[in-house]
């Protein structure tokens, strides 16, 4: 009995100084070029996802005669494959020195994808480019926000609330921008371009993720954190 009450009162002690524990302030947050490039490839792979969704249907319709239903099943396997690919890579990745990998070679894959809509001519094409896709923003998902977790544990104080937060904005922006822009950009460039654009700016980020190969810890931050 003595026993479980100790460990009780160990576990709430314990739970009762993480949460008078101070995280660390927002701005110093977003001046980490670790956490921006983390955030960033979240960004990206969202405006993928927000641009297709926005553009797809309209191109379908007019290229491929699409039938109403052919318009909504076209993302079944964008959700299956991303279900898919957060679970399975999730498990799989366990150590943060392979997730930078992982999210790189995902967002070539995602771009490489997001320009051969361009060149889809049937409802199959766009269907199995829908799929690979969602697996590939997943895969970037999945491996991303563990390690931006990882990345406070080793450069600032464990509080997490923060820089999750961040991630959330990331995935925010990307689903604004992306229908803001889709329909000016269709309208004066078209939809193989737009594609292309998009595509391409996601692979000439995707290799940033090497910064995120063996971070570096944040000594002076901790140093003040320690004074304080």
């Amino acid at each position: 009995m003595w026993g479980r009450w100790l460990h009780s009162w160990s576990w709430l002690s314990s739970l009762c100084w993480v949460e008078m524990e101070k995280g660390t302030p927002l701005l110093t947050l977003l001046k980490d070029p670790y956490i921006l490039i983390a955030a960033g490839a979240i960004c990206f792979s969202t405006l993928i996802v927000a641009t297709i969704e926005t553009a797809l249907p309209i191109w379908m319709m007019k290229t491929m005669c699409a039938s109403k239903w052919m318009l909504g099943v076209v993302f079944l396997p964008d959700s299956i494959s991303y279900l898919v690919a957060s679970n399975v890579c999730g498990h799989l990745i366990q150590q943060n020195s392979g997730r930078w990998l992982c999210a790189c070679i995902a967002m070539i894959v995602a771009g490489i994808t997001t320009i051969s809509f361009g060149f889809s001519k049937t409802i199959y094409h766009v269907i199995v480019l829908n799929a690979f896709v969602g697996f590939s923003v997943g895969t970037v998902d999945s491996s991303i926000m563990p390690l931006m977790g990882y990345l406070v544990d080793l450069r600032y104080v464990p509080v997490y609330g923060t820089v999750f937060a961040i991630a959330d904005v990331a995935i925010c922006i990307g689903f604004c921008v992306g229908p803001a822009i889709t329909g000016p950009l269709v309208a004066s460039i078209g939809f193989p371009w737009l594609m292309a654009m998009i595509g391409t700016v996601t692979i000439i980020f995707a290799p940033l993720c090497i910064f995120l190969y063996g971070p570096t810890r944040n000594e002076e931050h901790l140093a003040i954190l320690k004074e304080n």
